[in-house]
Protein backbone atom coordinates (compact mmCIF):
# COMPACT_ATOMS: atom_id res chain seq x y z
CA UNK A 1 0.00 0.00 0.00
CA UNK A 2 1.55 3.36 -0.59
CA UNK A 3 -0.54 6.03 1.58
CA UNK A 4 -1.50 8.78 -0.12
CA UNK A 5 -0.65 11.72 2.26
CA UNK A 6 3.37 10.00 0.54
CA UNK A 7 1.89 10.60 -2.92
CA UNK A 8 0.58 14.29 -2.69
CA UNK A 9 3.57 15.25 -0.64
CA UNK A 10 5.94 13.55 -4.02
CA UNK A 11 3.73 15.75 -6.14
CA UNK A 12 3.84 18.94 -4.34
CA UNK A 13 7.62 18.52 -4.15
CA UNK A 14 7.29 17.78 -8.36
CA UNK A 15 5.26 21.33 -8.72
CA UNK A 16 7.64 23.09 -6.49
CA UNK A 17 10.99 22.07 -8.79
CA UNK A 18 8.60 22.77 -11.52
CA UNK A 19 7.95 26.34 -10.29
CA UNK A 20 11.29 26.97 -9.47
CA UNK A 21 12.19 26.14 -13.07
CA UNK A 22 9.69 28.15 -14.57
CA UNK A 23 8.22 25.50 -16.23
CA UNK A 24 4.77 25.27 -17.31
CA UNK A 25 2.66 22.38 -15.86
CA UNK A 26 -0.91 22.38 -15.96
CA UNK A 27 -1.45 18.80 -15.20
CA UNK A 28 1.22 18.43 -12.76
CA UNK A 29 -1.60 21.76 -11.33
CA UNK A 30 -4.37 19.25 -12.02
CA UNK A 31 -3.21 16.66 -10.24
CA UNK A 32 -2.09 18.12 -7.08
CA UNK A 33 -5.27 19.77 -6.55
CA UNK A 34 -7.16 16.41 -7.03
CA UNK A 35 -4.34 14.61 -4.51
CA UNK A 36 -4.41 17.53 -2.25
CA UNK A 37 -8.39 17.19 -2.44
CA UNK A 38 -8.46 13.47 -1.95
CA UNK A 39 -6.29 13.63 0.84
CA UNK A 40 -8.16 16.28 2.71
CA UNK A 41 -11.54 14.27 1.97
CA UNK A 42 -9.91 10.66 3.15
CA UNK A 43 -7.22 11.73 5.63
CA UNK A 44 -3.27 10.34 5.84
CA UNK A 45 -4.80 6.67 6.45
CA UNK A 46 -6.25 6.81 2.67
CA UNK A 47 -4.47 4.46 -0.01
CA UNK A 48 -3.40 6.77 -3.18
CA UNK A 49 -6.03 4.27 -5.09
CA UNK A 50 -8.59 5.92 -3.18
CA UNK A 51 -8.36 8.63 -5.43
CA UNK A 52 -9.71 6.83 -8.60
CA UNK A 53 -13.02 6.06 -5.85
CA UNK A 54 -13.45 10.26 -5.98
CA UNK A 55 -12.89 11.05 -10.23
CA UNK A 56 -15.36 7.99 -10.44
CA UNK A 57 -17.71 9.56 -8.07
CA UNK A 58 -17.26 13.20 -9.82
CA UNK A 59 -18.32 11.47 -12.88
CA UNK A 60 -21.16 9.81 -11.90
CA UNK A 61 -19.95 6.55 -11.55
CA UNK A 62 -18.47 3.58 -9.24
CA UNK A 63 -15.00 2.45 -8.93
CA UNK A 64 -15.03 -1.25 -8.07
Amino acid sequence: MFKLAHHDKDIRIAASLAHQQHASTPMLALTQQLFSGALHQLGEGADYIEVAKIVAKMNGTRWE
